[in-house]
Protein backbone atom coordinates (compact mmCIF):
# COMPACT_ATOMS: atom_id res chain seq x y z
CA UNK A 1 0.00 0.00 0.00
CA UNK A 2 0.67 3.48 -1.06
CA UNK A 3 1.30 5.52 2.68
CA UNK A 4 1.67 9.21 3.14
CA UNK A 5 2.63 10.69 6.71
CA UNK A 6 1.13 14.66 7.15
CA UNK A 7 1.70 16.43 10.18
CA UNK A 8 -1.48 18.40 11.58
CA UNK A 9 -1.30 21.41 13.32
CA UNK A 10 -3.05 21.26 16.36
CA UNK A 11 -2.55 24.93 17.48
CA UNK A 12 -5.02 25.79 14.64
CA UNK A 13 -7.09 22.68 15.20
CA UNK A 14 -7.94 23.74 19.07
CA UNK A 15 -7.06 27.58 18.95
CA UNK A 16 -3.98 27.85 20.61
CA UNK A 17 -0.86 29.85 20.30
CA UNK A 18 2.01 28.10 22.12
CA UNK A 19 5.62 27.79 20.40
CA UNK A 20 5.83 24.07 21.88
CA UNK A 21 5.23 21.42 18.93
CA UNK A 22 1.69 20.47 19.08
CA UNK A 23 1.47 18.54 16.16
CA UNK A 24 0.17 14.93 15.36
CA UNK A 25 0.63 12.75 12.32
CA UNK A 26 -1.83 11.54 10.20
CA UNK A 27 -1.81 8.12 7.52
CA UNK A 28 -3.54 8.54 4.59
CA UNK A 29 -3.27 6.30 1.18
CA UNK A 30 -4.87 3.85 -1.20
CA UNK A 31 -3.76 0.16 -2.13
CA UNK A 32 -2.70 -0.13 -5.79
CA UNK A 33 -3.14 -4.24 -5.42
CA UNK A 34 -6.85 -3.34 -5.36
CA UNK A 35 -6.69 -1.77 -9.33
CA UNK A 36 -5.50 1.07 -11.37
CA UNK A 37 -6.28 4.86 -9.55
CA UNK A 38 -6.39 7.97 -11.77
CA UNK A 39 -4.42 11.07 -10.55
CA UNK A 40 -7.93 12.70 -9.84
CA UNK A 41 -9.12 9.61 -8.10
CA UNK A 42 -6.37 9.34 -6.14
CA UNK A 43 -6.76 13.13 -5.43
CA UNK A 44 -10.25 12.71 -4.20
CA UNK A 45 -9.18 9.90 -2.03
CA UNK A 46 -6.46 11.70 -0.55
CA UNK A 47 -8.68 14.71 0.55
CA UNK A 48 -11.60 12.18 1.91
CA UNK A 49 -9.19 10.95 4.39
CA UNK A 50 -7.78 13.91 5.36
CA UNK A 51 -10.33 15.52 6.37
CA UNK A 52 -11.60 12.36 7.99
CA UNK A 53 -8.68 12.02 10.11
CA UNK A 54 -8.24 15.71 10.98
CA UNK A 55 -11.53 17.01 12.43
CA UNK A 56 -11.33 18.08 15.83
CA UNK A 57 -13.07 15.15 17.50
CA UNK A 58 -10.36 12.39 16.50
CA UNK A 59 -7.60 14.85 17.29
CA UNK A 60 -8.91 15.12 20.77
CA UNK A 61 -9.28 11.55 21.15
CA UNK A 62 -5.78 10.71 19.98
CA UNK A 63 -4.71 13.42 22.18
CA UNK A 64 -6.81 12.26 25.06
CA UNK A 65 -5.54 8.80 24.85
CA UNK A 66 -1.86 9.83 24.63
CA UNK A 67 -2.54 11.67 28.18
CA UNK A 68 -4.47 8.40 29.55
CA UNK A 69 -1.30 6.30 28.79
CA UNK A 70 0.96 8.92 30.69
CA UNK A 71 -1.43 9.19 33.58
CA UNK A 72 -0.97 4.99 33.51
CA UNK A 73 0.43 4.37 37.17
CA UNK A 74 1.98 1.17 36.12
CA UNK A 75 3.54 2.64 32.96
CA UNK A 76 4.60 5.55 35.23
CA UNK A 77 7.00 3.19 37.93
CA UNK A 78 8.53 1.59 34.62
CA UNK A 79 12.58 2.54 34.38
CA UNK A 80 12.78 5.09 32.02
CA UNK A 81 16.05 3.20 30.39
CA UNK A 82 12.95 0.22 29.78
CA UNK A 83 10.60 2.35 28.63
CA UNK A 84 13.10 4.37 25.72
CA UNK A 85 13.76 0.85 24.83
CA UNK A 86 9.66 -0.21 23.95
CA UNK A 87 9.25 2.82 22.52
CA UNK A 88 11.95 2.44 20.09
CA UNK A 89 11.09 -1.22 19.11
CA UNK A 90 7.53 0.55 18.97
CA UNK A 91 8.34 3.40 16.59
CA UNK A 92 10.30 1.15 14.31
CA UNK A 93 7.16 -1.22 14.02
CA UNK A 94 4.20 0.71 13.40
CA UNK A 95 5.87 4.59 13.34
CA UNK A 96 7.71 5.62 10.29
CA UNK A 97 7.02 1.80 8.86
CA UNK A 98 3.28 3.15 8.38
CA UNK A 99 4.26 5.17 5.87
CA UNK A 100 6.40 5.72 2.46
CA UNK A 101 6.40 9.48 2.12
CA UNK A 102 6.53 12.62 4.73
CA UNK A 103 4.53 15.30 3.43
CA UNK A 104 4.37 18.17 5.07
CA UNK A 105 3.07 22.02 4.63
CA UNK A 106 3.99 25.04 6.49
CA UNK A 107 0.75 26.71 5.08
CA UNK A 108 0.74 30.61 4.26
CA UNK A 109 3.37 32.06 5.61
CA UNK A 110 2.79 36.11 6.32
CA UNK A 111 5.69 38.64 7.82
CA UNK A 112 4.50 42.67 8.81
CA UNK A 113 4.35 44.88 6.27
CA UNK A 114 7.57 46.59 7.49
CA UNK A 115 9.42 43.47 6.49
CA UNK A 116 7.78 42.35 3.19
CA UNK A 117 9.99 44.44 1.33
CA UNK A 118 13.13 42.29 2.29
CA UNK A 119 11.59 39.35 2.14
CA UNK A 120 12.24 37.92 -1.69
CA UNK A 121 10.59 34.26 -0.52
CA UNK A 122 10.46 31.31 2.15
CA UNK A 123 12.23 27.85 1.74
CA UNK A 124 10.70 25.09 4.19
CA UNK A 125 12.89 22.01 3.87
CA UNK A 126 12.31 19.11 6.42
CA UNK A 127 15.41 16.38 7.10
CA UNK A 128 16.09 13.13 6.00
CA UNK A 129 14.14 10.30 7.51
CA UNK A 130 15.36 7.17 8.95
CA UNK A 131 13.15 4.73 7.09
CA UNK A 132 11.79 7.33 4.57
CA UNK A 133 13.32 7.51 1.25
CA UNK A 134 11.38 10.70 -0.41
CA UNK A 135 9.77 13.46 1.97
CA UNK A 136 8.21 16.70 0.60
CA UNK A 137 7.79 20.19 2.47
CA UNK A 138 5.65 23.09 0.95
CA UNK A 139 5.22 26.62 2.29
CA UNK A 140 3.31 29.77 0.40
CA UNK A 141 4.11 33.19 0.48
CA UNK A 142 3.69 36.19 -1.50
CA UNK A 143 0.87 34.57 -3.73
CA UNK A 144 3.63 31.53 -4.63
CA UNK A 145 3.68 27.84 -3.53
CA UNK A 146 6.89 26.19 -2.86
CA UNK A 147 8.10 22.67 -3.29
CA UNK A 148 10.82 20.81 -1.84
CA UNK A 149 11.69 17.35 -2.28
CA UNK A 150 13.81 15.57 0.09
CA UNK A 151 15.16 12.01 -0.23
CA UNK A 152 17.81 10.32 1.51
CA UNK A 153 18.40 8.09 -1.83
CA UNK A 154 20.16 8.78 -5.04
CA UNK A 155 16.92 7.75 -7.17
CA UNK A 156 15.09 10.50 -8.56
CA UNK A 157 12.03 8.68 -10.08
CA UNK A 158 9.32 10.36 -7.82
CA UNK A 159 10.85 13.94 -8.54
CA UNK A 160 10.49 13.35 -12.34
CA UNK A 161 7.20 12.01 -11.51
CA UNK A 162 5.84 14.85 -9.72
CA UNK A 163 7.36 17.58 -11.80
CA UNK A 164 6.32 15.93 -14.77
CA UNK A 165 2.39 15.99 -13.20
CA UNK A 166 3.39 19.92 -12.84
CA UNK A 167 4.68 20.09 -16.33
CA UNK A 168 1.26 18.59 -17.64
CA UNK A 169 -0.61 21.08 -15.21
CA UNK A 170 1.38 23.98 -17.10
CA UNK A 171 4.31 25.00 -14.71
CA UNK A 172 7.32 24.55 -17.03
CA UNK A 173 10.34 26.01 -14.90
CA UNK A 174 10.68 24.48 -11.91
CA UNK A 175 10.70 20.96 -13.27
CA UNK A 176 13.53 21.72 -15.87
CA UNK A 177 14.82 23.32 -13.31
CA UNK A 178 15.04 20.13 -11.32
CA UNK A 179 15.98 17.73 -14.62
CA UNK A 180 19.02 19.96 -14.95
CA UNK A 181 20.05 19.14 -11.52
CA UNK A 182 19.67 15.29 -12.30
CA UNK A 183 21.15 15.72 -15.74
CA UNK A 184 24.59 16.81 -14.18
CA UNK A 185 24.57 14.20 -11.67
CA UNK A 186 23.52 11.07 -13.77
CA UNK A 187 24.54 12.73 -17.48
CA UNK A 188 20.96 11.36 -18.77
CA UNK A 189 18.98 13.79 -20.13
CA UNK A 190 15.00 13.01 -19.62
CA UNK A 191 12.65 15.94 -20.33
CA UNK A 192 10.18 16.28 -17.62
CA UNK A 193 7.40 15.97 -20.36
CA UNK A 194 8.02 12.76 -21.55
CA UNK A 195 5.72 10.22 -20.83
CA UNK A 196 7.27 6.54 -19.80
CA UNK A 197 5.75 3.51 -18.65
CA UNK A 198 6.39 0.77 -15.94
CA UNK A 199 9.94 -1.11 -15.52
CA UNK A 200 11.63 1.40 -17.72
CA UNK A 201 15.68 0.60 -17.42
CA UNK A 202 18.43 2.46 -18.47
CA UNK A 203 21.41 1.00 -18.12
CA UNK A 204 25.00 2.38 -17.73
CA UNK A 205 22.98 5.47 -18.96
CA UNK A 206 25.91 7.98 -19.68
CA UNK A 207 24.67 9.98 -22.53
CA UNK A 208 20.84 9.23 -22.75
CA UNK A 209 18.49 11.68 -24.18
CA UNK A 210 14.52 11.78 -24.48
CA UNK A 211 12.94 14.33 -25.72
CA UNK A 212 9.96 16.28 -24.52
CA UNK A 213 6.98 14.77 -26.58
CA UNK A 214 8.39 11.28 -26.35
CA UNK A 215 6.34 8.13 -25.50
CA UNK A 216 7.80 5.13 -23.98
CA UNK A 217 6.00 2.05 -23.28
CA UNK A 218 6.47 -0.67 -20.58
CA UNK A 219 9.28 -2.79 -20.19
CA UNK A 220 11.29 -0.83 -22.14
CA UNK A 221 15.36 -0.80 -21.72
CA UNK A 222 18.01 1.35 -23.11
CA UNK A 223 21.59 1.60 -23.12
CA UNK A 224 24.06 4.41 -22.81
CA UNK A 225 24.13 6.94 -25.83
CA UNK A 226 20.89 6.39 -27.10
CA UNK A 227 18.91 9.77 -28.34
CA UNK A 228 15.15 9.86 -28.76
CA UNK A 229 15.19 12.82 -30.70
CA UNK A 230 13.49 14.99 -33.14
CA UNK A 231 13.91 16.45 -36.54
CA UNK A 232 14.50 19.63 -37.91
CA UNK A 233 11.07 22.29 -36.95
CA UNK A 234 8.75 21.50 -39.98
CA UNK A 235 7.85 25.07 -41.61
CA UNK A 236 5.09 26.52 -42.71
CA UNK A 237 3.96 28.69 -45.73
CA UNK A 238 5.94 31.54 -44.76
CA UNK A 239 8.96 29.92 -43.84
CA UNK A 240 8.31 30.05 -40.17
CA UNK A 241 9.04 27.19 -37.97
CA UNK A 242 5.57 25.07 -36.66
CA UNK A 243 5.96 24.20 -33.07
CA UNK A 244 3.83 22.32 -30.67
CA UNK A 245 3.55 19.60 -32.44
CA UNK A 246 4.67 16.12 -31.15
CA UNK A 247 8.39 15.46 -32.69
CA UNK A 248 9.96 12.82 -30.43
CA UNK A 249 9.59 8.98 -31.51
CA UNK A 250 6.67 6.28 -29.89
CA UNK A 251 8.58 3.80 -28.31
CA UNK A 252 5.92 0.62 -27.94
CA UNK A 253 6.19 -2.57 -25.00
CA UNK A 254 8.88 -4.64 -24.64
CA UNK A 255 11.77 -2.47 -26.65
CA UNK A 256 15.62 -2.81 -26.39
CA UNK A 257 17.24 0.38 -27.54
CA UNK A 258 21.73 -0.79 -27.73
CA UNK A 259 24.09 1.54 -27.35
CA UNK A 260 24.55 4.85 -29.00
CA UNK A 261 21.18 4.15 -31.08
CA UNK A 262 20.14 7.28 -32.41
CA UNK A 263 15.89 7.46 -33.06
CA UNK A 264 14.45 10.56 -34.76
CA UNK A 265 10.98 12.27 -35.33
CA UNK A 266 7.68 11.25 -34.86
CA UNK A 267 7.76 7.73 -36.05
CA UNK A 268 7.15 4.29 -34.30
CA UNK A 269 9.31 1.66 -32.38
CA UNK A 270 6.80 -1.35 -32.64
CA UNK A 271 6.35 -3.51 -29.34
CA UNK A 272 9.13 -6.57 -28.56
CA UNK A 273 11.29 -4.60 -31.67
CA UNK A 274 15.50 -4.69 -30.85
CA UNK A 275 17.50 -1.63 -32.38
CA UNK A 276 21.15 -2.09 -32.01
CA UNK A 277 24.18 -0.38 -31.82
CA UNK A 278 25.12 2.82 -33.49
CA UNK A 279 22.21 2.13 -35.58
CA UNK A 280 20.55 5.76 -36.87
CA UNK A 281 16.52 4.86 -37.08
CA UNK A 282 14.21 7.90 -38.92
CA UNK A 283 11.01 5.27 -40.54
CA UNK A 284 8.65 3.21 -37.93
CA UNK A 285 9.72 -0.04 -37.85
CA UNK A 286 6.92 -2.87 -37.25
CA UNK A 287 6.30 -4.95 -33.77
CA UNK A 288 9.08 -7.66 -33.66
CA UNK A 289 11.73 -5.67 -35.84
CA UNK A 290 15.50 -6.55 -35.45
CA UNK A 291 17.22 -3.56 -36.80
CA UNK A 292 21.33 -3.97 -36.15
CA UNK A 293 23.56 -2.08 -38.82
CA UNK A 294 24.98 -3.70 -41.31
CA UNK A 295 28.69 -5.27 -41.29
CA UNK A 296 30.63 -3.47 -43.80
CA UNK A 297 34.56 -4.74 -44.57
CA UNK A 298 37.35 -2.23 -44.55
CA UNK A 299 40.00 -2.35 -46.54
CA UNK A 300 42.10 -2.46 -43.00
CA UNK A 301 40.11 -5.02 -41.65
CA UNK A 302 42.39 -8.81 -41.65
CA UNK A 303 42.25 -12.00 -39.73
CA UNK A 304 45.24 -12.98 -38.40
CA UNK A 305 45.05 -16.95 -37.67
CA UNK A 306 48.06 -18.73 -35.19
CA UNK A 307 50.07 -16.06 -35.41
CA UNK A 308 50.27 -15.77 -39.25
CA UNK A 309 51.12 -12.03 -39.47
CA UNK A 310 50.69 -10.07 -42.96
Amino acid sequence: PVKITIPVNLRRTFGMDTFRNFTLAVNIGFDPRLGEYTHEQICALMGHQLAAETIPQRMAGRVAKNVDLQQNLLLRLIPLPIKKICMRTVYTLSGENKGCLNLSNMGVVTVPKAMEPMVERFDFVIGVQYTYPNNCSVVTYDGKTYVSMIRGIRESELERLVFSRLVELGVPLIPRIITEMAHSETGIDIHPAATIGDHFTIDHGTGVVIGATCIIGNNVKLYQGVTLGAKSFPLDENGNPIKGIPRHPIIEDNVVIYANATILGRITIGKNSVVGANVWVTQNLAPNTKKYKQVKSDNIDFEYLDGGGI
